[in-house]
């Protein structure tokens, strides 16, 4: 249902334009690490989960109201992420994923949401998955979900540009275009 698609997605921006603010990329953003929960009534909560690779950038002034680690857990050159739900430049490695990244993966989440499925879920291996995101647009959402608003349509459609720069910047703008 595209409504209860959009509650959720509305609350996992929330929670990514929350992470954004406070210096936190999330770089794994899919459907498996949003978690609905409900609050002793009826209302249904989302939680994004696993912040396992998320990135944590430190003020210019070493003063974060967050934790950084000393190490970096990962390689500065290293793929973090799921391949279908991936932007384009996290397949260039993991210094390239930002917010927009992350506005990125929230689009083809809500696109799966919509349709049934992540735009690419019949590639068969890595190789065509990150041929296909590099290389092919997205089914357009119109096609696969032809009961999905135009509005929204367009909100997917500007998270999932390949062009980080047409996308929104980051997740409090997808919050506000989703609102």
């Amino acid at each position: 249902d595209p409504a209860v698609a959009l509650r959720i997605a509305t609350q996992a921006c929330a929670g990514l334009a929350a992470a954004h603010a406070a210096g936190v990329v999330h770089r794994d953003i899919k459907p498996e690490n949003i978690f609905l929960s409900r609050n002793g009534g009826e209302k249904v909560i989302v939680k994004l989960l696993d912040f396992g690779v998320a990135k944590i950038r430190q003020s210019r002034d070493n003063t974060s109201a967050m934790t950084v680690p000393l190490n970096s857990m990962t390689s500065s050159g290293e793929m973090l992420g799921t391949p279908l739900y991936m932007a384009p430049e996290q397949f260039d490695g993991a210094k390239h994923a930002d917010a927009k990244a992350d506005v990125y993966s929230m689009g083809v989440t809500l696109y799966a949401m919509l349709s049934g499925a992540p735009p690419h879920a019949n590639s068969k291996s890595l190789l065509q998955i990150f041929r296909a995101v590099m290389t092919q647009s997205a089914p357009p959402l119109s096609q696969v979900a032809p009961w999905v608003r135009p509005a929204v349509i367009f909100i997917v459609e500007t998270a999932m540009q390949s062009d980080r720069d047409a996308r929104y910047p980051n997740g409090a703008a997808m919050l506000a275009a989703l609102q």
